[in-house]
C-alpha cells in the first residue's frame, strides 16, 4: 500500500512539473510565443529587404512608451522622400538595391541622431516622429536632420553616379504642433497612428516639394519653432491656403 502511495505521489509530481501550469498561464505563454513568432519573422523580412543596421534602428523606435490609447504632445511630423530612383538606372539591381539600402541607412541614422524615430517606410518616403520624447527643440532638431541627410547625400551621389544611379535629390516637408497619438488593434497585433494638423500639412507639403524644384518645404509653424539663425536661412516660396485659415499662410525652403 506504502509504495502503490509513492507512486501515486510520484506521478503527481511529475505532471505538475510538466503540466501543472494553468489552463490561462499556458494561454499566455501560447500568445506571447505566437507573437515572438510573428515578431521574428517581421523583423527577418525587414532585414533582407533594408539590412540588418536597418532592421535594428526600427526595433529601437517601436520601444517608445505609451501610457494611454491615446496622447497628444507637441511635435514635428517630418515625410523624407527622394526624387531619382523612379528614374531608369544604367547600372545592374544589385547596385540599385545596394544603393536604396544606403540612402535608407542614411536617412534612418539621421532621424535616430537628432532624437526622432521612424514611424513609417511606403517605398522610398520615410515618415517621422520628432518631439515624442518632451524635447522642445522637436523642430530644430527635424531640422538638423534634414541638414545631415542632404550633406551626406552629396557623397552618396558622387558614389553612385559613377556606378549608373541617377542624381538623388531630396523631397522633404514637415510641420508641428499637437500630434494625436492613437493606439489601436487588438493586444495580440496593436498599431500606432499619429494624427492633426501636422500630418497633414506634412503630407500636403510632400506632394508639393516633389512636383517643384525644391528639396524642403516646411509651414510657417516650423519657421516659427526653429532658432533665429536658422529662421534667417529659411527663404519663404509660395503660400498655401490651411483648413480654417481665411488668408494663404507662407511656405518656407532651404536654398
Amino acid at each position: 500500500m506504502k509504495s502503490l502511495l509513492k507512486l501515486f505521489v510520484i506521478v503527481i509530481l511529475v505532471s505538475v512539473v510538466f503540466y501543472g501550469k494553468p489552463a490561462a498561464a499556458q494561454s499566455s505563454t501560447t500568445t506571447e510565443a505566437k507573437n515572438e513568432a510573428e515578431q521574428n519573422k517581421w523583423q527577418e523580412a525587414l532585414k533582407i529587404y533594408a539590412g540588418p543596421h536597418i532592421a535594428d534602428l526600427v526595433n529601437k523606435s517601436e520601444k517608445v512608451p505609451v501610457e494611454n490609447n491615446e496622447i497628444v504632445f507637441k511635435g514635428t511630423v517630418v515625410f523624407i522622400d527622394n526624387k531619382g530612383f523612379q528614374s531608369v538606372p544604367t547600372c545592374s539591381e544589385k547596385t540599385v538595391i545596394e544603393g536604396q539600402r544606403q540612402l535608407m541607412r542614411i536617412i534612418f541614422e539621421a532621424i535616430e541622431n537628432n532624437g526622432g524615430f521612424v514611424h513609417q517606410q511606403m517605398g522610398d518616403c520615410v515618415i517621422a516622429i520628432f518631439g515624442w520624447n518632451q524635447s522642445a527643440d522637436h523642430a530644430e532638431n527635424a531640422m538638423t536632420c534634414y541638414k545631415q541627410v542632404k550633406k551626406e547625400l552629396a557623397d552618396f551621389n558622387k558614389k553612385y553616379m559613377a556606378a549608373g544611379i541617377p542624381e538623388i535629390r531630396l523631397a522633404t516637408s514637415m510641420d508641428c504642433g499637437n500630434i494625436v497619438t492613437l493606439i489601436s488593434g487588438t493586444p495580440n497585433r496593436q498599431y500606432c497612428s499619429f494624427l492633426g494638423l501636422p500630418t497633414q500639412t506634412a503630407a500636403s507639403l510632400q506632394a508639393d516639394c516633389c512636383e517643384s524644384e525644391h528639396s524642403i518645404m516646411v509651414s510657417h509653424r516650423i519657421h516659427a519653432a526653429v532658432s533665429e539663425g536658422l529662421q534667417k536661412e529659411l527663404v519663404e516660396v509660395a503660400k498655401r491656403f490651411e483648413t480654417g485659415e481665411i488668408e494663404p499662410l507662407p511656405v518656407y525652403t532651404l536654398p
